[in-house]
């Protein structure tokens, strides 16, 4: 067999002759598609029928003879270089020829297929028409300022703030003629007052007169607002300028023009109305009353307190606002400027931050249910926290016992709401919150200023445990005792630094007794803290580095309350050994318990912890005696510290050890699951 027989026939031509049957099949409909094309072209070039105009008869005239027109030819769809065998109506029409597949020689002769079947012709959808939009007018030009003035919504805009220039220039015009007229002598007292009183009564007249008219109500809270601000004005200069009053008459009759005003603008429902008295009146009664002083703040406390009765069972956020600030405004720099002054009454003082704190506190709890929205809940939050600052800080010209005593009760008020936060309405997790941190800060500042640092570190810790156990479900509760214990701490170390554990210090009973009780209340602040934050999710994956912190904490304060007692009873010689022997037995027995507390836990790993915990005391103590007491114990302290400590690191390891071992004999006498 020669190679030529033993290849195959090469079925290049079938191939070739299938590639020019699908490019045959391809002009036949792309011819189809060109005469498609055509026909919809001489659609939409042909001219609509129209009709004719109706012809006038006439004499017949001879017909002429018409020149035969050449027929218009049709256009071409398709490229003049367009091959003429793919162009319509060459004759390529026919059926397309048929060829047979490719075959191997080995599978026999080809088997003959149906014939294919040639494309339908269907005619074209027609295309939906295109929507049609109506294009309307473009819009008017935007009117200028002129003409948006002239126009009657923004012609209220601009009588507003033309009223309340109005306002304000009239308040300024009656201070200068009852200040500036006095001081230079202008006119008689009698005179300048008298004027001020018919000129506020002239204004509420024209303003009651005015509102009960459609288009008068922006000109009617304007006067009446300067009315009653200019008597407001009158019986400040009376009382504090003139002296024709005592203060208590002055402030009960400013209290009554005051509350006749906020009861008008909530007889007619404008909260402008009250904004328009208060707000002049914080800024110009300082200059009637002579400066910042006590009597200003007794007006504007009282005018605060009669504006409360005005505000209940409305939402006036503004007016909420602008009371407390009124208020506090003025008390802030009253407390910080009077020093040690002995003009300044600290039991008035004191009693003034009292009253506003009070007010705050309490408009916040009246008010709340009408002030539902997120920003008016913030707007009231921070309020509460202005409106208590000053008594806060008024210990700064009051008698430190004296404003411990007012903070601490502020401190017990504000914990009172908060733990009856569930029975107040509309009572929201930011202002309990708030409120919260206020105690925490107003018991903080109680204690540091009611108690010299023996007696405030051991409060403060106390304070921390006890906050933390009481407020330990809730958040803001556990930050507020971490921060006491964290200042308490810091507040220990710099009273008992590290020095004294290792130079031995003579110290007085009264340090030392401080030193021993803030010692244990660190241990068991320490203590108490890591338990109430393990408890929650967001601590939980951390806590064994929390407890081994806690540890560190409390066998700092224990080993600084053994040497503190030893150094107390026995000396800065014998007193000093003795109590770093017991520090150190104190270490090998939190060591003993916890290795304890292990053997009671099922094996695995709920004994990781307390068996760590156990390990690290026993080497720190181990540690220490190796290189303190050793080096610095003397006698029989040297020889009792090895002594004890031995014998309780046998007696627990060979517990640990018999626990073990019982264990492991309980888990050999289980039968496996395969065994059963």
């Amino acid at each position: 067999m020669t190679e030529s027989d033993a290849r195959p026939d090469r079925p290049d031509w079938t191939v070739l002759s299938r590639v020019s049957a699908d490019f045959e099949s391809l002009s036949r409909q792309m011819a189809q598609m060109s005469s498609h094309l055509t026909e919809m072209q001489s659609t939409m070039t042909a001219a609509p029928p129209t009709s004719a105009p109706v012809p006038t008869p006439a004499t017949a005239a001879p017909p002429a003879q018409q020149t035969p027109r050449a027929p218009h030819p049709t256009p071409q769809m398709y490229p003049p270089d367009l091959p003429q065998w793919m162009r319509p109506g060459s004759g390529l029409e026919a059926p397309m020829a048929q060829f047979p597949p490719p075959r191997h020689p080995a599978q026999g002769p080809p088997l003959q297929g149906p014939a294919p079947r040639s494309m339908p012709q269907s005619p074209m959808p027609p295309r939906p028409p295109m929507p049609q939009y109506p294009i309307g007018p473009p819009p008017p030009p935007r009117p200028g300022l002129l003409k948006r003035a002239a126009s009657a919504a923004d012609g209220r805009l601009v009588g507003a703030i033309l009223a309340a220039a109005g306002v304000a220039v009239t308040l300024v015009g009656v201070v200068l003629l009852l200040v500036l007229a006095a001081q230079a002598g202008i006119l008689r007292p009698e005179v300048r007052v008298g004027a001020g009183a018919v000129l506020a009564g002239l204004l509420v007249a024209a303003g009651w007169r005015m509102h009960h008219r459609a288009e008068g109500r922006i000109g009617s809270l304007a006067l009446a607002a300067t009315g009653i601000a200019t008597a407001y004005l009158d019986v400040i200069a009376v009382t504090r300028i003139y002296e024709w009053l005592p203060a208590a008459a002055g402030l009960a009759i400013a209290a009554a023009v005051g509350g006749a005003g906020l009861a008008l603008a909530r007889r007619w429902d404008s909260e402008y109305l009250a904004l328009g008295v208060l707000v002049p009146l914080i800024v110009l009664a300082p200059f009637v009353a002579d400066g910042v002083n006590l009597t200003l703040v007794g007006f504007m406390l009282a005018l605060s307190a009669v504006a409360l009765p005005a505000h209940l069972g409305t939402d006036w956020l503004y007016l909420h606002v602008v009371r407390v600030v009124a208020g506090t405004i003025w008390l802030v720099p009253a407390t910080a400027l009077s020093g040690t002054a002995t003009d300044i009454d600290m039991w008035l003082l004191a009693g003034a931050c009292a009253v506003n704190a009070a007010l705050t506190l309490g408009s916040t709890v009246a008010v709340l249910p009408r002030l539902t929205s997120r920003v008016a809940t913030l707007a009231v939050a921070a309020t509460s926290v202005i409106g208590v600052i000053p008594l806060l800080v008024c210990g700064i010209a009051v008698d430190r016992h004296l404003a411990a005593g007012a903070i601490a009760l502020l401190a017990l008020s504000l914990l009172a709401l908060v733990l009856l936060a569930e029975r107040i309405p509309s009572m929201t997790v930011v202002l309990r919150h708030t409120w919260a941190a206020l105690a925490g800060v107003a018991a903080l500042i109680s204690v540091v200023a009611a108690f010299d640092a023996p007696v405030a570190v051991p409060a403060l810790l106390g304070l921390a445990a006890t906050i933390t156990v009481v407020g330990r479900h809730d958040t803001v509760g556990r930050y507020v005792g971490l921060a006491f214990a964290v200042i308490g701490g810091l507040a220990f170390v710099a009273q008992s630094p590290v020095s004294t554990l290792i130079d031995p210090v003579d110290i007085r009973p009264t340090l030392a007794a401080s030193t021993i009780v803030a010692g244990l209340l660190l241990a068991v602040t320490a203590g108490v803290t890591a338990w109430a934050w393990v408890r929650s999710e967001a601590v939980a994956p951390a806590a064994q580095w929390l407890w081994a912190l806690t540890g560190v904490v409390a066998l700092y304060a224990i080993t600084t309350v053994s040497v503190t007692t030893g150094v107390a009873t026995g000396g800065v010689d014998t007193g000093f050994f003795a109590g770093h022997m017991a520090a150190t037995i104190c270490w090998v027995i939190a060591a003993a318990a916890a290795l304890v507390q292990a053997t009671r836990v099922p094996a695995g790993s709920a004994r990781i912890v307390p068996v760590g915990a156990g390990l690290v005391l026993a080497a720190a103590a181990v540690g220490k005696l190796m290189l303190f007491d050793l080096a610095t114990l003397d006698g029989a302290f040297r020889v009792g510290a090895f002594i004890v400590v031995g014998l309780i690191l046998l007696t627990i390891g060979s517990r640990y050890a018999r626990v073990l071992g019982r264990d492991a004999a309980e888990k050999a006498d289980t039968p496996s699951p395969a065994a059963r």
